[in-house]
């Protein structure tokens, strides 16, 4: 299951925008922190010319459920850092 957080809807992004990206991923990267999994990736972007692609960050929960807490127009060097 997909969790959408609160966090997710500050840009005007939807479930549907995050979807198509994860089928069109561009770049990725999953680490842990504080025990916990964390998953980053980059996508391509429909329906709008001026945000090629997105940014997505989502947290891996101990019940299976992925929880989305940050979807963005890609900003550079969002790979590099966790």
């Amino acid at each position: 299951m997909i969790e959408w957080d609160e966090s997710a809807d500050r840009h005007g992004y939807t479930l549907d925008d995050v979807v198509y990206a994860a089928r069109h991923v561009t770049g990725k990267l999953e680490y842990r922190k504080d025990g916990e999994t964390y998953l980053k990736f980059t996508g391509s972007h429909h329906g709008d010319p001026l945000v090629p692609s997105l940014e997505v960050a989502m947290k891996l929960a101990r019940d299976g459920n992925l929880r989305v807490f940050h979807v963005n127009a890609e900003q550079g060097g969002f790979l590099d850092k966790d």
